[in-house]
């Protein structure tokens, strides 16, 4: 089952879905858009209907279009969503294809979230450059750092002017 994340609102996605021949396990690889069976659906959250999508045609690098279905390779398909599977209000979204005889799916189960976790995360470089801003508001030759703890206890941590220059001159790992 593959997990991921869109945020609430998110336009243009697509899900990888992986198929199996059911009688061996091995991936199964000729399923097309206009496999005369097939279906695929997705259902929002607990209490969401399942609401089906046509498949249309797909190529492996294509825009995205809804319903777009393609083989990459190995049994892993491409899905492309609807906007409507993620509009807020639902925790998730789950993509099912089914309907092909023989074939067993994998499920996608897509959070949806209020915001993009990622586009807060701090850079190396930045939480260097944060790092050396605090030293550097430390200016006398034992410097210290007041810490509180979870039950409000201090801890003070010194830092002698070598051990500040030390850090300053560092290069982070990559």
């Amino acid at each position: 089952m593959q997990q991921t994340f869109a945020v609430a609102g998110a336009v243009d996605q697509s899900v990888l879905i992986r198929a199996f021949t059911a009688a061996d396990g091995l991936p199964k690889t000729d399923i097309v858009f206009n496999t005369a069976t097939l279906t695929i659906n997705y259902k929002r959250g607990a209490t969401g209907a399942v609401t089906s999508v046509t498949p249309i045609t797909q190529t492996s690098t294509g825009a995205h279009a809804d319903g777009g279905f393609v083989h990459l390779d190995a049994g892993v398909y491409r899905v492309d969503l609807p906007d409507a599977a993620f509009v807020a209000g639902a925790a998730n979204v789950a993509v099912m294809l089914a309907g092909v005889a023989v074939a067993v799916f994998t499920v996608a189960t897509v959070e949806i979230t209020g915001s993009d976790a990622r586009a807060a995360r701090l850079t190396t470089g930045e939480m260097r450059d944060d790092a050396l801003n605090l030293i550097a508001t430390m200016t006398n030759a034992a410097a210290t750092l007041t810490l509180k703890d979870s039950a409000a206890a201090d801890y003070a941590i010194g830092l002698t002017r070598a051990a500040r220059l030390a850090i300053a001159t560092t290069t982070p790992p990559v």
